[in-house]
């Protein structure tokens, strides 16, 4: 059934992940409501902190050749270019958020996690850091602080700044027409071109 095919959605712990079972054919887990699919704890009764401590008499099963949902954190690719434990790399530009921010490194250690060979050499241009240089500490930063995951980035960068080979179609005044308005051609915080970074575009 369609029931089979799933796995438990919800945030609750007791739960989430969980494949789910279908109910009996015209039978319902609770009759009120019509439920015809609940967590595999619900239907074996050992959600116990939640009121199942009993085998549901409810419960179904799923035909054989129905393939139970992979476990949570784990992700199918049919047909995908780079399979899992295939080689990929990925850098990242951005403002300040990519180089002071542990985003890309969350990003890098949940490559290798999901089974991917994540090989990343640095860039070796001005600017640009492997790690970041300004973030708080969390619990989890063992998972990513000794990983290299080159970024190039500075505060008030913007995709305006990347979306044009040069500035030779800025005017006199520091900027350009873009769709009938006048866009700043400094890429820095508040267009303020004291605030360019010591680093060129």
């Amino acid at each position: 059934t369609e029931c089979c095919l799933h796995s438990d959605g919800r945030a609750n712990p007791t739960f989430s992940g969980q494949e789910c079972v279908p109910s009996k054919e015209g039978v319902f887990f609770h009759a009120t409501y019509k439920v015809v699919c609940e967590p595999r704890c619900w239907a074996d009764g050992t959600c116990r902190e939640h009121g199942s401590t009993e085998p549901s008499s409810a419960a179904g099963t799923c035909a054989a050749s129905v393939q139970p949902p992979p476990p949570p954190g784990t992700v199918e690719q049919a047909g995908a270019q780079i399979p899992v434990g295939g080689d990929l790399r990925f850098y990242t530009v951005a403002s300040s958020n990519g180089a002071w921010q542990t985003w890309p490194d969350q990003l890098h250690a949940m490559l290798k996690d999901l089974g991917y060979n994540v090989n990343m050499p640095e860039l070796g241009v001005p600017g640009a850091i492997s790690r970041p240089s300004k973030s708080p500490i969390c619990q989890d930063a063992a998972r990513w602080e000794g990983l290299v995951t080159p970024r190039f980035g500075m505060v008030g960068w913007s995709s305006w700044g990347f979306s044009y080979e040069s500035t030779e179609d800025c005017d006199s005044d520091g900027y350009r027409e873009i769709a009938g308005y006048n866009v700043s051609c400094i890429n820095a915080w508040a267009c303020n071109p004291k605030w360019t970074g010591s680093v060129p575009l």
